[in-house]
């Protein structure tokens, strides 16, 4: 799993949450470049990025958007991690390509959980359900 946080506070507490669960692999980065050469030179496709939305180099926006271009189908499931989650910027998220959000603030408890969760669900129809239910405490799914 790549986590691609700017803040290193925020990225030290989700590194550890994420360890928590002994499934999850993290390497993070925390800018734009560096998650795009990050996925793009792992020697494995990483089966989730956990992407913040403002990043100092440039946008998620513009990461998800290279990283299509670059990776096409084989690109990892993107989860938004943000707190900007008000209804405009879900269906801006969505239609960027991303397949959920887990929003700030987070808990560190389950926050392996959500991401299992939102992963999970890409696999099944689930396209924009977020609209009427959040779930599990919040994460909005919207991609399958």
């Amino acid at each position: 799993m790549l986590l691609v946080e700017d803040d290193p506070s925020i990225r030290a507490i989700s590194e550890i949450a994420l360890k928590l669960d002994p499934f999850v692999r993290v390497e993070s980065v925390d800018c734009g470049c560096d998650a795009i050469g990050a996925a793009l030179q792992a020697p494995v496709v990483f089966d989730a990025i956990l992407l913040d939305v403002c990043l100092p180099d440039m946008s998620g926006f513009e990461v998800m958007t290279s990283l299509d271009i670059s990776m096409g189908s084989s690109r990892p499931p993107i989860i938004i991690f943000t707190g900007l989650v008000r209804p405009q910027l879900l269906e801006l998220y969505a239609d960027a390509g991303a397949t959920a959000v887990i929003p700030k603030p987070f808990d560190p408890i389950t926050l392996a959980q959500h991401l299992r969760h939102c992963v999970l669900n890409r696999y099944q129809n689930c396209d924009r359900w977020w609209k009427t239910q959040l779930h599990p405490k919040g994460s909005a799914n919207f991609r399958s």
